[in-house]
C-alpha cells in the first residue's frame, strides 16, 4: 500500500494513516475500595446492595490512575521481520550496540525533532534531552544512540505531537518503529 503523504491525513483520525499511530487510550483503572476488592468492582460481591452501589458509584479524577508514559522507539534493520524486536530494543535502551542494524539519520532527525518541538537542546553530550510544553502540561524525552532513538511522553500529549515524531523518524530517519508496550515492530510503511 502506498504511503499517504501527511498533508492528506486527518489530524482527528489518526488511526486511519497508513503508518503505525497510537492505540486509544487505554481504559482508566480503579484506585481505592475497587482496586482492594475487585471482585466487588466486578459486581460478584456477596455484600448488600447498598455496599455494591457504593463500590461501582462514578469515581473523581483523583480516584482513577492514567498512563504514566507511553514509550515509541525507532531503528534501522535491514533483515526486517528476522530478530526479536523485545530483544533488540532490550539491548538498545541498555547500551548495546547490535550487529546488524543500520545507522539511521540521526543528525537530520534531531534537527527536525528540535524544529517540531522549539527548546529542545539537541546537542547534548549524553544523548539525551527533553521538550516540555509551555503549561508544563506535557514532556517528551528523548534519549538516542547511533543505532536507535526513543521518544517517551508524558503528561497530555497529543495525537499530532506522537504522529509528529513518528512521521520524522520514519520519513526522515528512515527507521521504523516498535512499539514496546504492544511488542509490535512496524518494519514496512
Amino acid at each position: 500500500m502506498p504511503r499517504q503523504s501527511s498533508a492528506r491525513r486527518s489530524p482527528t483520525s489518526w488511526t486511519q494513516a497508513p503508518t503505525k499511530r497510537l492505540p486509544p487510550a487505554r481504559p482508566e483503572r480503579p484506585v481505592g475500595p475497587r482496586a482492594a476488592n475487585s471482585r466487588i468492582g466486578r459486581g460478584l460481591s456477596t455484600g448488600s446492595a447498598d455496599e455494591r452501589a457504593s463500590m461501582n458509584a462514578p469515581q473523581t479524577e483523583s480516584d482513577t490512575l492514567k498512563p504514566m508514559s507511553y514509550d515509541l522507539a525507532f531503528w534501522c534493520d535491514p533483515i526486517a521481520g528476522q530478530r526479536d524486536p523485545q530483544a533488540v530494543y532490550e539491548s538498545l535502551q541498555g547500551g548495546q550496540a547490535v550487529e546488524g542494524l543500520g545507522d539511521f539519520s540521526l543528525d537530520a532527525t534531531l534537527a527536525s525533532l528540535a524544529a517540531r518541538f522549539p527548546g529542545m537542546d539537541v546537542t547534548s553530550a549524553n544523548r539525551f534531552t527533553a521538550w516540555e510544553r509551555s503549561d508544563n502540561s506535557a514532556v517528551i524525552e528523548f534519549s538516542w544512540s547511533s543505532q536507535h532513538l526513543v521518544a517517551t511522553a508524558r503528561g497530555d500529549v497529543g495525537n499530532d505531537d506522537m504522529n509528529a515524531i513518528i512521521d520524522i523518524c520514519v520519513d526522515v530517519g528512515g527507521a521504523r518503529l516498535y512499539d514496546p508496550q504492544t511488542g509490535e515492530r512496524f518494519d514496512s510503511i
